[in-house]
This record gives structure tokens, sequence and C-alpha cells, in this order.
């Protein structure tokens, strides 16, 4: 899972979680966009069905989704494990 942020709210995310317990995570450099991303969902979420997929930010202006996510909208990318299939969604 891979969700495009805004480069000035990078160092404002603290951690990501599923269903409330801290996951590692990356980040993904494309052209002009960055993202962080849930990595090795398989491992970690081996059923994930009603699971949740959070992430924590500082507070302050990036703490508010329309600041924090790029163009003010939070898109979420499920990935293939090949990375060659992408549904993408808006949270």
């Amino acid at each position: 899972v891979e969700v495009p942020i805004s480069e000035r709210c990078r160092p404002e995310l603290r951690r990501l979680m599923i269903d409330g317990a801290p996951l590692p995570y990356s980040w993904g450099m494309y052209d002009n966009v960055t993202t962080f991303k849930f990595t090795n969902l398989a491992t970690y979420l081996p059923n994930p069905d009603g699971a949740w997929l959070c992430w924590v930010v500082r507070p302050g202006p990036c703490a508010e989704p329309a600041n924090f996510c790029l163009n003010g909208r939070c898109q979420v990318t499920i990935m293939s494990s090949d990375s060659k299939c992408c549904p993408a969604t808006l949270v």
C-alpha cells in the first residue's frame, strides 16, 4: 500500500500501524511525487479482511489530511507483489 504525500510534510510522519501495532515503512520517490509505503503486508497481515491501516503525523499543519496528502487528497494505491497492478482509491 502506497500513499502520495506533500514533500513538505515528509518529516512529520511518525509511524505506521496495522490494527494498532507499529509497522516498518519505506519511502517512494518518483519525479515530483513522494510516497510512504506500508511494506511486507503479507508478512504482517496474512488475513487483511477488516484490518485498520493507520499513519500517525506530528501535531501541526501537516496533521490535516488536506495538507499532508498530495494535492489535498489522500490517495491509497494497493500494489501487487510484482508492482504491475495497482488499484487506487481516495480515502
